[in-house]
């Protein structure tokens, strides 16, 4: 972890439900979205559009070819319909170019903390 990176984790921590996490295991992309989706929804105070060239790069994709590009879409497409069936309040839709981010109330509010003592 890059110092960088630390400073943001502990200076602006963000938390995750624990159930969201458990409901979707068994794939790292879904898990990746939405840790990155939670945080993205922590600070945005306008909409955005993140292009698929941006979520590539974001999500450690490097595919130079069509046939690649196309792959990398659709499993984050599915991804993202994982993610927005646990966190519906998030604005989210998918535009030919990317996807479109709008301010949303975050997953977990700061003052609501899951209970740990849960079982799988």
């Amino acid at each position: 972890m890059s110092a960088e990176l630390y400073e943001e984790v502990t200076h602006r921590p963000v938390p995750v439900d624990i159930g969201a996490l458990r409901l979707l295991r068994g794939s790292p992309l879904r898990l990746d979205v939405y840790v990155w989706l939670t945080y993205r929804m922590s600070y945005l105070r306008r909409p955005v559009t993140v292009t698929w060239e941006q979520l590539r790069f974001q999500f450690g994709t490097q595919v130079s070819t069509p046939r690649g590009y196309r792959h990398f879409r659709a499993d984050f497409s599915e991804a993202l319909r994982w993610v927005l069936a646990i966190y519906r309040e998030a604005k989210v839709e998918e535009v030919a170019n990317g996807i479109r981010l709008r301010p949303s109330p975050p997953h977990v509010s700061r003052g609501r903390r899951p209970a740990l003592n849960q079982r799988d």
